[in-house]
């Protein structure tokens, strides 16, 4: 379905790693190859230490319940946003009818994480506009091609960056 399937194992590795380097302080690369820096309001390991597990936790159960389902997880992305801006992430190879599932996972500064999915004709599938930081939005495929999701971070506390996880799952 994606241009590269990592192991379960190396996706759920890199996913962590890259939340932990966000939520410590490290600089990360976006998609322009810029430096990125973490929130600021992180500011003692401690907090940053909370900030991961909760992440991780929420992760492993987010997994967990996709598996019992009987999804399979295709990829996983760490990435920031500021508050009400969007980034949209590509899922190529989709086949028509398959079941695609987008969950993201918003850290303790998210309020709003909204999530948005895309056919390949740029027509709207589904979206996840409650106000939580647990967005899922679950689609058939009615087309094979490449399919987008836009995630929305429309509420953060004290109007700071936050750090969030999105999960694509797919099903037969």
């Amino acid at each position: 379905m994606f241009n590269i399937k990592p192991p379960v194992i190396a996706a759920q590795v890199v996913c962590v790693l890259s939340v932990a380097l966000l939520l410590t302080g490290c600089g990360v690369s976006n998609s322009t190859g810029s430096a990125r820096q973490a929130p600021s309001t992180v500011s003692s390991s401690a907090s940053a230490n909370r900030a991961i597990q909760e992440l991780l936790l929420s992760s492993a159960v987010i997994m967990r319940t996709a598996k019992q389902l009987g999804y399979k997880l295709e990829t996983s992305k760490a990435d920031m946003l500021a508050r009400g801006q969007s980034k949209s992430y590509s899922v190529t190879n989709v086949r028509a009818g398959e079941r695609l599932k987008f969950v993201g996972r918003g850290d303790g500064d998210v309020r709003d994480l909204d999530l948005t999915v895309y056919a390949p004709n740029g027509v709207r599938l589904g979206s996840d506009n409650l106000v939580d930081n647990l967005p899922e939005v679950s689609v058939r495929a009615p087309y094979s091609g490449t399919y987008t999701v836009r995630v929305t971070l429309f509420d953060s506390r004290n109007g700071v960056n936050g750090a969030f996880v999105l999960f694509c799952f797919s099903k037969k």
